[in-house]
């Protein structure tokens, strides 16, 4: 019999989003041998009622309801240990909710690749927004104190955004990092690593995760010849505002950066203040231009 992959897609109050997302993996994968999770992270009831509805007793396909939202490293920890008890797959892949399997046979490619790439410890394919490539977005390098001048400073970021903007791809390509949106990788090095570091809640996850799998000598590989949709739900931004996803962000940034010395920190405090009051700027200024013009 062939391996089994378990997929994990974690839900939040996204319902229709995650039921289009199991319709693609179904539509991509006939013939693999695959078990599909469905993690549900303490949604509105009338979303639970959704996902029951279309997804409740249907082969292949178990929803598991959390009873508290804990982010996003422990919900799909959760769905691999569930996997774990009732079917321990060979390969596990994580798909965010807002993600379309567009190009046939998305799955079995990444699946054949994983198994022939040398030290490879984690694949991911090429992302896509309304149609195009999102090389800068899809895989990266590990973060570091200049990447975090470029984000913290307007005018670094936008240099570095055109640069980034510019950046090409091979077929195959190693980087440090891929994104927590669409990947794949064996059970034995999600076990290996630890899976995914709780002490974070909805940022950095990708990081960590990919520093540790770089740290076992193993490497993540972005495939470009396979592409995936990302729809970029507006979940996270409707029941978090830009100033509260700044303080979380900057939460899991002082957790992964918690081994660098004391001055590159205090820098790095004091850029996140000044990034933090120009965040305040910026909404006063849209709420007082949304009212002029009401």
């Amino acid at each position: 019999m062939a391996k089994k992959l378990g997929v994990v897609i974690l839900n939040y109050n996204s319902a229709n989003d995650t039921i289009d997302c199991v319709k693609s993996v179904l539509l991509d994968s006939p013939g693999l041998n695959i078990i599909i999770v469905v993690v549900d992270n303490k949604s509105e009831e009338c979303d639970k009622n959704i996902l029951s509805e279309h997804l409740k007793n249907r082969e292949g396909i178990h929803l598991l309801m959390l009873d508290k939202n804990e982010g996003y490293a422990r919900g799909n920890n959760a769905g691999i240990d569930f996997l774990i008890q009732i079917d321990k797959p060979e390969y596990i892949s994580i798909i965010n909710p807002d993600v379309t399997l567009f190009e046939p046979r998305t799955l079995a490619r990444m699946l054949e690749y994983y198994q022939k790439l040398p030290s490879v410890g984690i694949v991911t394919a090429m992302m896509q927004i309304k149609g195009k490539d999102t090389y800068a977005l899809s895989a990266w390098d590990l973060p570091n104190f200049f990447t975090e001048l470029t984000d913290n400073i307007i005018l670094f970021k936008w240099i570095f955004n055109k640069v980034q903007l510019q950046t090409s791809c091979g077929e195959i390509e190693t980087r440090e990092v891929v994104s927590g949106a669409f990947f794949l990788t064996s059970m034995e090095v999600f076990e290996d690593v630890g899976f995914f570091d709780t002490s974070t809640f909805l940022y950095f996850e990708e990081n960590i995760l990919g520093k540790r799998i770089k740290n076992l000598g193993l490497k993540s590989y972005i495939i470009s010849g396979v592409r995936y949709s990302h729809n970029h739900s507006n979940t996270i931004s409707t029941y978090h505002s830009k100033l509260s996803k700044y303080i979380l962000l900057n939460k899991s940034k002082r957790y992964y950066y918690q081994d660098w010395g004391i001055l590159a920190r205090f820098v790095l405090e004091i850029l996140f203040v000044i990034k933090y009051f120009e965040i305040i700027m910026f909404t006063a200024v849209k709420r007082f231009s949304t009212r002029e013009s009401a």
